[in-house]
Order: structure tokens, then sequence, then C-alpha cells
């Protein structure tokens, strides 16, 4: 039996997100050792400047980046799931976006996939709902921190930008898109169980 194209897309998701698992809860602990190592030199930078200054506080403060091994291209180890994700969305892009396959099909309210839904009175329902779903998994994963906490607020920033980028996009690339960013939400919310459960 072969399944509709709608939730083939979302099979498609589960199967992308379970092959890539391994990899991005590698990358969450390299952020997470990296935000805490960001966390001690800030802590350690602010108590340097407040004791030196001058040529005295720059040394002191070298002195810091050489006992945490830190540099400026290193912290970006802290955005790692981020740069590893580009690849599957230029893929997803290549692939879904305005592809032959979806023209004139429909899936549940949507009558092309291969179109922009247009099922708010002409306006696109599904890159708003993928923002809204993507901001909820932001305050997930930085659970500890306000939502408009530092941390946060360039991925706040990076989930409006995507609102913009796929607002005219196809449905195909929506649904595979949100149901993503949903079930990213999930392994989110069964990690963090798992780790209250062990603790």
């Amino acid at each position: 039996m072969i399944l509709p194209h709608g939730y083939a897309l979302i099979m498609m998701s589960l199967v992308v997100n379970l092959l890539t698992l391994p990899i991005m809860s590698w990358a969450k602990k390299i952020e997470n050792r990296e935000r805490e190592k960001q966390f001690k030199v800030k802590q350690e930078v602010i108590g340097v400047k407040k004791q030196y200054k001058g040529e005295e506080a720059f040394r002191k403060i070298d002195a810091v980046y050489k006992k945490y091994h830190y540099s400026a291209l290193l912290a970006f180890r802290a955005d790692l799931s981020i740069f590893l994700s580009i690849p599957i969305f230029i893929a997803a892009i290549t692939t879904l976006d305005s592809n032959p396959v979806f023209a004139g099909v429909s899936f549940g309210p949507i009558s092309d996939l291969s179109k922009p839904d247009g099922l708010v009175f002409g306006y696109n329902f599904l890159p708003v709902f993928m923002t809204l779903v993507n901001l909820f998994n932001i305050k997930l994963y930085n659970n500890d921190n306000k939502f408009f906490d530092r941390a946060n607020i360039k991925l706040i920033i990076l989930a409006l930008l995507f609102l913009v980028y796929l607002y005219g996009r196809s449905s195909a690339l929506m649904i595979y898109w949100t149901s993503n960013n949903i079930l990213s939400g999930l392994i989110i919310v069964f990690g963090f169980i798992n780790k209250r459960n062990n603790s």
C-alpha cells in the first residue's frame, strides 16, 4: 500500500530524525560543555575587569582564555547542532520545494502540496505554525533560562528568519519541516524526562 503524499512526508521526517539522532545528541553534549565553559570564562573575565585595568587586565584575560583553551572560533561549538542542520535543510528545500511530484496533490484541507497552503483567508498557516513550534522548542531546550535570555535570542531571530524565508514555499516542504520541528520537540521532552528519572 502506497502512503498518501502528506503522510509520506511525515514518515520521511521521522526517519531523518531517527537517523540523525545520534549525531545530534553528540552535538548537544558538545554545546552544553561549551556553554558551561563560556559561563566560567565570562565570570572570570568580569572578575579580572573589576580588579585590573589596562595592560594588566589584558594579560589576565588572556591567561583566562588559555586556562580554558578558549577562543572565539571554538565558541561556535555552542551552536554546533544549527550548523549540522544546515545540510539537512538545504537537502529538504532542493528535494521538496516545487517538486512536480506534488503538483495537484491534495492533503487534508491543502489542495495542492506543490504550492503555499493559503489556509487562512488566503494567508499561509503552515509557516506560522512551524515558527510557533520552533519557538516552543527553544523554550523547551533552554528550560532553565527566561525565554528572551541572551542564549535564546539568536535562536529566536533564526526562527523568525526561517518564517520569512519559508513563508511562500510549498506545502510539501512546510509539512516536512513542521513535522521535523514537532519530532525534535518530542525528542527534547523525552530526553528531559529520562534525565529527570535518572537523577
